[in-house]
């Protein structure tokens, strides 16, 4: 009796363990994802910041800055919506 407690406790262990790795895991790769698409919006920022200073000759691109995180919310918009697809889900199996 005593060697089958041992065991279900050894076996949650390790499902917890795996759920630790595979939870690290997504995390990781959702914030990867997010850096990487705040990187390419501010790099075209900077572009059209580069270009409407150029053409115009005036420091006025640069308010273009404040229109960053307009930018970067229009780009994650749809990575945000499966996350919240998926966690409806979730909640629909509990």
């Amino acid at each position: 009796m005593e060697k089958q407690n041992n065991l279900t406790a050894e076996h949650s262990l390790e499902i917890i363990t795996e759920q630790i790795a595979q939870s690290r895991k997504n995390v990781s790769k959702s914030v990867g994802q997010s850096l990487y698409i705040a990187g390419i919006c501010m790099m075209g920022t900077c572009i059209a910041i580069t270009l409407v200073n150029h053409i115009f000759q005036t420091p006025l691109g640069h308010l273009l800055w404040f229109a960053l995180p307009a930018f970067i919310w229009l780009a994650m918009r749809k990575k945000i919506m499966n996350r919240n697809m998926y966690l409806q889900h979730l909640l629909e199996r509990w």
